[in-house]
């Protein structure tokens, strides 16, 4: 499993929702330089630079199933949920504060979870010989059902099925016969991976406790770079993964903010990213190279 999102060419593909970001960053540039250069009109509320782009996928995205193609990569999901939290003194300084992502039904490759909520901190933009944009921390949690894990057990699952109970209790039975009995595992952190550690067995209605059993062990494919796995626990029907990026920076250029809002607002089924190649430099930007 990967959390989807960020960073450079390589981690695009490794995590394409967080790479979606790149684009997003390119747009809060252009729009911070045109509320700096009218200051008036960003404290009368109309040059707020993240929250015209936040307009712009609430009314387009928010809600319904869109595919979002990143480079190569393509994520099907639903975001049910967009926040942005900023100041009008903030936005003139390049600081956006939280930003928070929530969204169901997430698939890309092999890779599917129930939900999937994104939390930003601390997100700003900060110059010096360039502009970057910078979050810190960046807080993932990952929730997947009993189809997701079982894709993740792959050919495993054929032998074994896992099942999660309203009680929370995760339970490993043979495919073939489950009526045997089965053994309760508990989830543990493994380092990046998940080790469902079994801790009973139960046979003909016995519950019998067990001990320094290896377990199986479950690698998540594709972790962002610099996340780190910080906890896995089980509820009704499901298993919740959290991870926490430290800190996350991403050289930003010139802002693609027309062609990123009218993607946004076109209401398709499917929104290709902007990125630098797909369009031409500004004169300005051609004098540069020269």
């Amino acid at each position: 499993m990967d959390f989807p999102w960020l960073f450079g060419d390589k981690a695009r593909r490794q995590s394409p929702l967080l790479g979606g970001l790149t684009g997003l960053g390119e747009a809060l540039q252009a729009m911070q330089a045109e509320a700096m250069t009218d200051p008036v009109r960003l404290f009368a509320g109309q040059a707020d630079p993240l929250e015209a782009v936040v307009t712009a996928a609430r009314a387009g995205v928010l809600g319904r199933e869109v595919t979002f193609r990143i480079g190569s990569t393509e994520v099907t999901l639903t975001i049910v949920d967009l926040d942005v939290r900023s100041t009008p003194i903030g936005l003139m300084v390049g600081q956006y504060e939280d930003v928070r992502l929530v969204a169901e039904r997430v698939s890309w490759g092999n890779t599917h979870l129930r939900r999937i909520s994104i939390r930003c901190h601390n997100v700003h933009l900060r110059t010096g010989a360039g502009t970057t944009l910078v979050a810190a921390p960046i807080e993932i949690e990952a929730v997947l059902d009993e189809d997701d894990l079982a894709r993740l057990l792959g050919p495993r699952a054929r032998r074994a099925r896992l099942t999660i109970g309203a009680d929370g209790i995760a339970r490993l039975a043979l495919a073939d016969h489950p009526r045997l009995g089965h053994i309760e595992v508990a989830p543990r952190m493994d380092g990046a991976a998940v080790r469902l550690v079994p801790t009973a067995i139960v046979l003909r209605g016995r519950r019998h406790p067990i001990r320094r059993v290896p377990g199986l062990r479950i690698q998540p494919a594709q972790i962002p770079q610099g996340a780190v796995l910080r906890g896995v626990e089980t509820g009704p029907g499901q298993v919740s993964i959290t991870a926490i990026v430290p800190e996350w920076r991403q050289p930003v250029s010139r802002a693609l903010l027309a062609k990123l809002t009218e993607r946004l607002r076109a209401r398709r089924g499917r929104v290709d990213v902007p990125r630098d190649e797909d369009h031409e430099p500004a004169p300005d930007e051609r004098s540069k190279e020269r």
